[in-house]
């Protein structure tokens, strides 16, 4: 499955590069240590913390998302505080 958001690739741009790509085209993108990542205007989750064994970086971090969630609700975080 492929899921674009912007143009990009959600699970093959690295999440790093997604997340400064998304950035420079204007989108409020707010980044959290637990791996949950949201673009709150979007109504997007972005995570890469999942059980599922990926591609990791030197210090251990997934390299790609493994799930997006679209959402129609509104939100002002990962768990809509």
């Amino acid at each position: 499955m492929t899921v674009v958001l912007d143009g990009l690739d959600v699970f093959r741009t690295p999440s790093e590069e997604l997340l400064e790509r998304l950035a420079e085209r204007g989108h409020a993108v707010e980044q959290n240590d637990s791996g949950v990542d949201t673009l709150a205007e979007l109504k997007v989750i972005l995570s890469n913390e999942s059980s599922f064994e990926y591609p990791m970086d030197e210090e251990g971090d997934p390299i790609h998302f493994d799930y997006v969630l679209v959402t129609s609700v509104d939100f002002g975080g990962p768990r809509g505080d």
